[in-house]
């Protein structure tokens, strides 16, 4: 798997990611799986597949599907922590569990600024995952 391919865990999940210099489990064809279950167009699911966070709106809505799938969000619309850490877990086994729960932790806290206004939206979802992306960048988990 290369770099970009161990990038799409946390993209989608993690989906999450950027560059990420871990072992992913997510496949390409998992991705083009639940890209289906989430009715993504061509482009969306192209930029998917390179492991990148699609920015449009329909891309947007792509990753909100995707992390309630995955159940980063939850069906309701709002992050599930518990969800997140369960699928860190299940996905970075190599990494401390103590570090994915602070992430958990901290996309829980930054995402409750948004509940009001973004829950069970596009939006939502896309907060989420550069959420979960910068706590990792920080962290050094993820290259620049």
């Amino acid at each position: 798997m290369n770099k970009f391919q161990k990038i799409m865990c946390i993209n989608i999940f993690l989906m999450l990611i950027f560059l990420i210099e871990i072992q992913a489990i997510i496949s390409s064809a998992e991705i083009k799986k639940i890209s289906e279950k989430c009715n993504a167009n061509n482009e969306d699911l192209q930029v998917a597949l390179k492991y990148e966070v699609p920015d449009t709106k329909s891309g947007k809505c792509l990753m909100l599907c995707m992390l309630k799938v995955l159940k980063t969000i939850s069906a309701d619309g709002i992050y599930n922590q518990t969800g997140t850490f369960e699928g860190f877990q299940i996905y970075w086994k190599e990494l401390p569990e103590e570090t994915l729960k602070n992430v958990s932790i901290h996309c829980k806290q930054t995402m409750s600024v948004h509940n009001s206004q973004f829950a069970n939206t596009c939006e939502y979802g896309y907060l989420t995952i550069k959420c979960i992306n910068e706590e990792f960048k920080q962290l050094k988990v993820f290259s620049n």
